[in-house]
């Protein structure tokens, strides 16, 4: 799928459907998708807003769904039984007449990665080494669609991490109002 995915978004096949849609309902809906995930590994998993006012908003609700998915879906992934994931939700001031700006925060106390490769995580086919390759499976594709997604909203995605102690991954990103 991530490899058909990324070949529809190269060829201009994918484009943003922008639409009415209550932020709320949809983290909400995210937050029931992805919690059987964290349960199954016994993780720790916090969902937390902050300033967040305005929750009727235009934007595509597919593609930010798959992109908060695949970054929580990673986060479960890559986490060991016990540990822990936060989603943040964040509503800073816009500069940008008639949008709303948001933060989607996800930190884990997970594998994370080596500063090298938070240089190339959003790359096609990405991936740190051949033990995480093995244990984890993936072809690398995820978060190089994630970026395109991004991007294709007028927003952008970055990364903090270090080796054995965890990720942050920010998507920050104005939503028309």
């Amino acid at each position: 799928n991530d490899i058909l995915n990324m070949s529809r978004i190269e060829s201009g096949k994918i484009v943003i459907q922008e639409k009415e849609c209550n932020l709320s309902e949809r983290v909400h809906n995210l937050v029931n998708m992805i919690r059987p995930q964290m349960r199954a590994k016994r993780l720790e998993f916090y969902v937390d807003t902050i300033d967040v006012e305005d929750e009727e908003l235009i934007f595509d609700p597919l593609r930010l769904d798959q992109v908060l998915i695949n970054i929580l879906s990673n986060a479960a992934k890559f986490t060991p039984i016990g540990g822990v994931v936060s989603f943040t939700i964040r509503q800073e001031p816009s500069k940008k007449p008639g949008h709303a700006h948001y933060e989607f925060i996800v930190r884990d106390s997970g594998i994370g990665m080596s500063e090298e490769f938070t240089k190339e995580v959003f790359e096609e086919f990405a991936q740190e080494d051949s033990d995480v390759r093995t244990q984890y499976h993936g072809v690398g594709l995820g978060m190089a669609i994630v970026k395109k997604y991004v991007d294709m909203m007028g927003g952008t995605i970055s990364v903090q991490s270090k080796k054995h102690e965890g990720t942050t991954f920010t998507v920050d990103i104005h939503l028309e109002m």
